[in-house]
Formats: structure tokens, sequence, C-alpha cells
């Protein structure tokens, strides 16, 4: 049977990026019986605990693990890289992105081929299905951005440039490669290096230089290999079997209803990363976040009381305040946004300017671009104004919680 060689890049500078990492390992182990070799690229970020919990995992399934420090294997040339570009640490990608740069370079000459995964997916299919698929003629196999989106693919700007065609710019996350076709081609880092400094505009430092080099002549795969999530979500597609992309912090383990979000509970849990502490220290962040939100419920009864509330909406919210709120004699419910949903921020800063003594509710998406303009004509948050959406559970129409930011943390 031929041994599959799969790869994955980290960098963990909080030491709580692992369990990602873990959890899209697991839930390839779980549906092979291939036999696997895992490809951990890695920094002084990974922790000694985090790389035992690693070792444990592979060995859990009875596959093989290999670790490389990049930072040893490639120091020069990363440090080449971030020179030529400085904002590669600084993005909301970190620089382990850079790593599957160089996956040709650091894996041993023996390795042919490859399958390179993002840290947010999950892989609920046998792993073997895009092992046997073939790559294209430059040595690449990947799935189009349109596919993947359904039609709503992020800025591109190597698109808008008319560097490379719309429909054949690729999502970098799930790749199937043939090394020797790489190896044979060093130069596309160089190049696409060499092209960012010409197009400042590009934010995905990576995928942009795969795509520069590469999109000519990869071979297109079926979407099923890189479902992003919150397409997927918002198509209401039911599980299938897949490679998912929890791509834009699309897991939210507060949204307990939904089945993508189940999905990939069901591989953390089998993971090392789910234990007693990390159980544990989930109450306690949980305990803390209740203080918090008790702390802010007493500032804002004591702001509130004695004060005339303001409610300000749309039209269509004045039932739903009315019945969660039920303003008194002399409280108003002014109509700030018209039926085509613009709202005028002048007129309505000095409208708040002649209610001096109100403390204003808002019941608007736009209160965080509100929130400037209050601040520069002297209002203060919670003393003048208050975001309304907050007060309400959100089968109320209140904000949904999200749950990312917690998971992240752990």
């Amino acid at each position: 049977m031929d041994r599959i060689h799969v790869c994955y890049a980290i960098y963990d500078k909080k030491g709580t990026f692992s369990k990602y990492t873990g959890s899209s390992m697991t839930s390839l182990l779980e549906n092979t019986d291939s036999p696997v070799t895992l490809h951990l690229l890695h920094d002084a970020t990974l922790t000694e605990d985090n790389r035992e919990k690693f070792e444990a995992l592979a060995a859990k399934y009875g596959k093989e693990i290999l670790f490389y420090d990049m930072e040893t294997l490639c120091g020069e040339v990363l440090s080449g890289i971030l020179e030529i570009l400085p904002d590669a640490i600084v993005t909301r990608f970190s620089q382990a992105a850079l790593y599957r740069l160089l996956a040709g370079i650091v894996l041993p000459q023996s390795v042919h081929k490859l399958i390179y995964l993002d840290a947010d997916t999950i892989v609920h299919m046998d792993i073997a299905r895009l092992w046997n698929e073939a790559v294209g003629e430059n040595g690449l196999a990947a799935i189009d951005e349109i596919t993947a989106t359904h039609g709503d693919p992020a800025p591109q700007p190597l698109v808008e440039t008319g560097e490379v065609p719309r429909e054949r710019y690729f999502n970098s996350g799930v790749m199937l490669i043939d090394l020797d076709k790489w190896r044979e081609n060093p130069e596309f880092l160089t190049n696409g290096l060499k092209m960012l400094t010409e197009h400042p505009q590009c934010f995905c430092f990576d995928q942009d230089i795969l795509n520069y080099a590469f999109a000519d002549r990869y071979r297109k795969l079926s979407g099923d290999y890189d479902v992003f999530v919150s397409t997927d979500r918002r198509l209401g597609n039911a599980i299938r079997s897949a490679i998912y992309h929890y791509a834009g912090n699309a897991m939210d383990p507060f949204d307990t209803s939904d089945n993508h979000n189940r999905l990939y509970a069901e591989y953390f849990t089998k993971s090392p990363w789910c234990s007693p502490d990390f159980v544990m220290k989930l109450f306690d962040e949980m305990h803390k976040a209740s203080d918090d939100s008790r702390v802010r419920a007493r500032d804002f009864f004591s702001v509130a009381a004695g004060k005339r509330r303001v409610f300000c909406g749309s039209k269509v919210m004045w039932e739903q305040v009315n019945k969660c709120f039920a303003p008194k004699d002399g409280e108003e419910y002014k109509v700030i946004i018209d039926e085509e949903g613009n709202l005028a921020v002048h007129p309505l800063v000095n409208m708040m300017k002649e209610n001096q003594g109100g403390l204003f509710v808002f019941f608007t998406d736009m209160y965080d671009r509100l929130k400037p303009h209050f601040k520069q004509a002297g209002f203060e948050e919670m003393r003048d104004y208050v975001d309304g959406f907050q007060l309400m559970k959100e089968q109320e129409g209140g904000r949904k919680l999200w749950g990312g930011d917690l998971f992240d943390e752990l």
C-alpha cells in the first residue's frame, strides 16, 4: 500500500494553536487505514508539551510523525523572506504560512508526492481519495476559490491586476503536490517575492506566490476536497464525505445547534488536546466571563438609574424593543434608519446634543462605525450611549455570542 505523506505548518506563539492542527490530524487519522507519515513544519514556538501530544496522537493510530524546525533548517532563507516581507509577521496570517513554500527543501528527497493541509481543516473522508488524484502538469492540484466559495471569493489583488484569471485563482489550504516538479522550479519563490514587492496590495503572501507560479497549469480538484464551512453553512448543506475548511474563524463552539461545529467537536474531543485540564480551564474561563457580565450589568444599572432612555433604530425594530424594554412615559423611540437602510450621522449627533442627559440605546449593525463619531462629539460609551443589541437575548434579535475567541485562548 502506498505511503501517504501529509504536511502541516505551525506557528504557535501562545501555545494554544496546536490544538487546531491536532484536531485536523485526528480527523485524518480517524478516517484512513493507509500508512501515513505526518510532516510538521514548525519553529521554536512549538512547546515540548504540544510536541509530546503530536507524538502521542501519531502513536495512537500507529502512524509516523516527523518534525522540522524551520528556523534551524532554513533560518537564512526565512530571514531573507522576512526582510523582503516584514509585514508577513503582522498580518492575520502567521509566518507559518510561508513554511509550506519551503517543503521541497526540508522534506527528504525520498518524498516525491505530498498533501498540504491548513491547520483549520477537518478531514471527514479517507485521505487516500485525495492522494490518488492526479496532479497538474506543473506539479500541483488544488481547488479554485470560485468553486470553494460558490462564486463569492474574498478580494484577490492578483486577479484585479490581471496577473491571474479569476477562474484559475486557487485556495492554498488544501494542495496535492508533486514535490519533484516543485524542486525543478526553485525560482518560483524568488519570482514570487519579487512580484509581491511590485504588488503591495497583496495580503495572502504565500497563496499569492503560489498562484503567481502555478495558477496557469495546475489541475482543478473537486470542491469536496476544500469545502469552505462558511459557504457550506450559508447554503444549508448537510455534512458529507469531504475535507472541511474552517477558514475565517468559521468554528463557533457557542453555536451548538450547527452541524459543522458539531463535526469539529467530534474530532477535537478525540484529540490529546481535549483533556481534563482543558475542560477545567474552559469552565474557569466561563466563570470569569459570567462574573464580567455581572460587573457590566451592575455598571449599566448604575449609569441608567434616573436617566431617560432614548431608543434608536429602524422602524421594524420598534415592536421588539417595546416588548423587551417596556419604555416608560417620556421615553422615546427614534427612527434613525430609513427604509433603504441609510443612517445620517451628523443629524444623529446633533439630536443627541439636543437631548443631553439622556441615555441613548442603539439597535443598529452600524453601532461600531458610529462610536468614533460619538467620541469626537464628546459622548462616552456606557455613560451616554450603549449598544442595545448586547442587552437582548439572541432569540430576541440580540447579537450572536461567538465562542471562537474563547476557544482560541484555551
